[in-house]
């Protein structure tokens, strides 16, 4: 059984008949009378790259969609999960910021943004996302506000900025990535409004303190969350988040809060959790008047000197403005207040009370806990400033909130707190730190970046890029990757951060690949790309089922298809036995015919279109050659296009009518894998080979053929799911019809080779087989005739053999009329194929044109230690004159010279005389 790891060019795809044993002599035992000829490739290397002819795809992730992980949490990919901003349902529309203009310039579109976005807000309906660029930095635009309800107004650049913002009456509005600066009374002020999402944006001063978020008494279900809110230094009465008595419903979460507080006044529902708050001399968050439903958890409360406005105890009490404590709950809101999981870390000399509530402050948890029965699981520590920094966009302003392994936040905040983020304010997940920020380590920076393509039918290569400190010296230090079948690997990365891995997968499918790196110091980096589909394809059986037939409009129009016309079958949705033919399928198997044609020509079968939807070419190549008023069929293996089309393009001065039978098709999912085989011969009526006495197939009559275990060397006895013969009929009486089906069902309308009286026909076919492992063959024919069947390969449910790549482009790899010249008689040619040393066969379209006299061809595996060495089967038998193709699956054999080997076919012609050859390349299988 042939089951090397054979390797084929790139350029490698297609379908191409194969014929075996020559029918006219018992057997065939050639004897080449000059020495082994090296064939012409029609390309350097005779193909093309594989990666490029069977489309291999690349998917990337950069290093900016790196996201930080707790190392506890590394193994667990599958709680993995990243948030990703939507827009809204309606048109999009281009706005300028940071620009104002007296006469509108700009009409909207990407083209021409409004020079306003004033003007954007009110051209925009509920549903549309307006896109808000920038004219320059540091120029922010003159004051907006939004009165229409639905709208997403997106920043695009690092400066969309916005002087001032009002929401007055609307509803379900989201503003995300923008810069809201402060002003009187505040940057962003919500009246009246509900449904009001504020992610991801800078709310803070230009120039001087002012107030960041203000919302009225009749305002509810806001959400402020993953926001810088810096307002620019310390002012008596200012705050960062003012909520007015009567509002409803607001959470503030996973934000960044420095020199304000959060101010409450009769709030009902109000969640306060995963802030890190630098506080200011008013505290950090106070709750007043008689507000219900608050809940404040998993906050830090953090003073950090390295701020050039530092607000600390001694800046407060020095200039008179007082020392607040951190969270101050008022005697008529603690019924309604819950607060808990908050950690405080102020500066070691000086002091900070972390709460007051009802009126007595505490200056230590414990004491806290003990008299409210409240904050069980808060955390106070008084410790120097960790030396990690964050800059955020209004310049070098840096605050110590980024956690690392020596404070005590890491994993300890509550999942469950009301209003909690599943991502923090960088959009990292897992997310289990109190505060802002996940915990990430002392390398802030550290990132991975990769890239994976398609190296081969089932194997991926990964190259990835390491940033940050990749200077780290530890022996854990590297990278993990999760291949996303439940395998991993470790991988340890140079002092560049660089490296590859390769991987292969045991079946076919579409993956999801995620790369850990760490520096060996808690701190890891991941990145993650979805979607990787494996190349190679598996066949399923089909059939035998008839697709098309234009003279009576099946499939297609009642129609003979034009001169150089194009006919397109849907193949996917077609079919009537049990079920359609599904989506998604790469390949299909057709044997097809043309009858009835006006003039000699040529048809050729493709994909219909390509990968971007675009019209696809017919190529330079052939599956089938006719003249005019004959009927010829050939097995395809034809590639199908994304929009599951199959095109027949009809090269000829005249028309003709084409008939398709599917019997089986390739996808990218577990199903069977193809095993070629030294060919054997299963069955030959002329000599009880295959059958219990000589005897010819009668007229309308069937022969049942056991195929699983008929050479046990080859082929197994169980497992079977369809074989690759190549079928020749001979000693025809009449003319007529064979057709091949699986064993136990009924005669399908369908034909594998046309056959005149007198004529020695060939012709691949690819048969399923039945539940006992038989084929039935059926002569639809009023005379008998003799059939010899070769096998060369099956397919089985087994693993480990490999997938089929079809090409994208079919492609001509050998043409003698343009290069060498003719293939003599009784010699032996060879095509250097490829140098890749995991192809197990190739599939070609084998066709002999300009004989001066008959005879047949052999195409094998060529082994140049022997080139004498030829099989005692044939591809295509041909006549003085004829033109005649066939499929050809075939194992490249391999040639060994000095300096490295590659994988060649051998071609011999067996007969008088000369001919031409050509060889057309459709796809290749491949086990790696």
């Amino acid at each position: 059984m042939l089951r090397r790891r054979f390797l084929i060019p790139a350029a490698l795809a297609g379908s191409v008949a194969v014929a075996l044993a020559p029918i006219a002599a018992e057997a065939v035992t050639p004897s080449p009378s000059a020495g082994a000829k090296q064939l012409s490739p029609a390309k350097t290397a005779a193909v093309t790259s594989l990666a490029e002819a069977a489309g291999f795809k690349t998917y990337s992730t950069p290093a900016g969609k790196s996201f930080r992980l707790q190392k506890s949490v590394a193994a667990d990919m599958s709680a993995v999960s990243r948030t990703v901003a939507t827009t809204g349902s309606g048109t999009t529309i281009y706005s300028l910021s940071g620009s104002s203009c007296s006469t509108e310039t700009g009409n909207g579109t990407e083209a021409s943004p409004y020079c306003s976005l004033q003007d954007a807000v009110n051209a925009a309906a509920s549903g549309d996302t307006i896109d808000v660029g920038s004219v320059h930095s540091g120029t922010g635009s003159p004051a907006v506000t939004i009165t229409t309800s639905g709208l997403t107004l997106v920043g695009t650049t690092d400066t969309s900025w916005v002087d001032q913002l009002t929401l007055d009456g609307a509803s379900d509005v989201k503003i995300s990535n923008m810069i809201m600066s402060s002003g009187n009374p505040a940057a962003v002020v919500i009246e009246n409004s509900s449904g009001i999402t504020l992610d991801s944006d800078f709310i803070g001063g230009s120039t001087y303190p002012g107030n960041g978020v203000s919302i009225d008494g009749a305002s509810s279900n806001v959400t402020i969350s993953r926001s810088f809110l810096d307002t620019k230094g310390w002012g008596t009465g200012l705050t960062a988040v003012d909520i007015a008595a009567g509002a409803k419903n607001v959470d503030l979460a996973s934000n960044v809060i420095s020199n304000l507080p959060i101010v409450a006044t009769g709030v009902a529902g109000l969640d306060i959790v995963g802030n890190t708050i630098l506080p200011s001399c008013a505290g950090a968050v106070d709750i007043e008047g008689a507000s219900s439903g608050v809940s404040i958890e998993n906050n830090v409360v953090e003073v950090a000197p390295q701020s050039p406005r530092i607000i600390d105890e001694s800046y407060c009490l020095k200039n008179g403005y007082g020392w607040a404590p951190n969270i101050t709950v008022a005697t008529s809101a603690s019924a309604g207040t819950t607060s808990d999981y908050n950690y405080f870390d102020p500066q070691p000399t000086e002091a900070n009370d972390p709460y007051s509530w009802e009126g007595t402050s505490f200056g230590t948890i414990a004491a806290f806990e003990a008299a409210s029965s409240q904050g069980a699981h808060d955390l106070d520590e008084f410790s120097t400033f960790d030396g990690s920094y964050m800059r955020f966009p209004d310049g070098n302003f840096p605050l110590g909130i980024v956690p690392t392994n020596e404070t005590p936040v890491d994993g300890t905040a509550n999942a469950s707190a009301p209003g909690a983020l599943s991502s923090d304010y960088y959009g990292v997940s897992p997310y289990n730190t109190r505060g802002a920020v996940q915990f990430t380590g002392p390398n802030p920076n550290l990132a991975v970046a990769f890239s994976v393509v398609d190296s081969g039918a089932f194997s991926v290569t990964l190259t990835y890029t390491v940033t940050g400190d990749t200077t780290l010296t530890s022996p854990s230090e590297g990278m993990a990757i999760y291949w996303g079948d439940g395998e991993s690997q470790s991988e340890s990365f140079n002092a560049t951060g660089t490296g590859t891995v390769q991987h292969t997968y045991s079946d076919p499918g579409t993956y999801s690949i995620t790369a850990n790196a760490t520096d060996g110091k808690n701190d890891l980096a991941s990145n993650s790309v979805s979607g990787v589909k494996t190349a190679g394809s598996e066949y399923t059986p089909y059939g035998p089922v008839r697709l098309l037939d234009t003279r009576i409009g099946l499939g297609a129009a009642k129609a003979a298809v034009a001169s150089n016309g194009t006919l397109k079958l849907k193949v996917v949705g077609a079919g009537t036995k049990g079920s359609t033919i599904p989506s998604g399928i790469t390949a299909v198997i057709l044997n097809v015919t043309v009858t009835q044609p006006s003039a000699g020509g040529h048809l050729t079968v493709y994909g219909d279109e390509t990968a971007s939807g675009a019209s696809a070419a017919a190529p330079s190549t052939s599956n089938l050659n006719f003249g005019a008023g004959e009927t010829v069929p050939n097995l395809v293996v034809a590639p199908v296009g994304p929009n599951g089309v199959v095109d027949f393009y009809n090269a000829a001065s005249g028309t003709t009518q084409v008939v398709a039978d599917v019997s089986g098709y390739f996808m990218q999912q577990v199903a069977d894998e193809y095993v070629a085989i030294t060919p054997i011969r299963v069955l030959d009526t002329r000599k009880a080979i295959g059958t219990a006495t000589v005897a010819k197939i009668p007229a309308n009559g069937n022969l049942t053929l056991k195929i699983e275990g008929a050479n046990l060397t080859e082929i197994p006895s169980s497992g079977v799911t369809a074989a690759a013969l190549n079928l020749t009929v001979t000693n025809t009486a009449r003319g007529g019809v064979l057709t091949a089906y699986p064993a136990g069902e009924s005669l399908p309308t369908v034909s594998n080779l046309n056959f005149s009286a007198g004529e020695t026909v060939a012709n691949m076919a690819m048969v399923p087989l039945g539940a006992s492992g038989e084929v039935v063959f059926h002569n639809n024919s009023s005379g008998s005739v003799d059939l010899v069947a070769d096998v060369f390969g099956y397919f089985t449910a087994a693993g480990g053999y490999g997938g089929y790549l079809p090409l994208s482009v079919p492609e001509r790899i050998l043409d003698t009329r343009k290069g060498g010249g003719p293939l003599p008689a009784d010699t032996v040619g060879y095509l250097p194929l490829t140098q890749n040393a995991y192809i197990t066969a190739a599939v070609l379209n084998a066709t002999v044109t300009q004989p001066t006299g008959g005879g047949f061809l052999a195409v094998y595996p060529f082994d140049n230690a022997d080139p004498g060495l030829l099989p005692s089967t044939s591809n295509l038998n041909f006549g003085k004159g004829q033109t005649v193709p066939n499929l050809v699956i075939v194992p490249p054999g391999i040639t060994y010279d000095s300096k490295n080997s590659s994988y060649d076919i051998g071609l011999y012609f067996g007969g008088s005389g000369s001919t031409q050859v050509i060889i057309d390349a459709f796809g290749v299988f491949e086990n790696s």
